[in-house]
């Protein structure tokens, strides 16, 4: 199965940025 190198990036950089959002609400909401 062939799978695309820029998808997959791009797929995993968007859940990253993702994390990183709804941490940064947590880390403000303890705060």
């Amino acid at each position: 199965m062939y799978v695309d190198i820029n998808s997959v990036v791009t797929v995993i950089f968007a859940i990253v940025m993702f994390v990183a959002m709804v941490a940064g609400i947590i880390v403000n909401l303890r705060q």
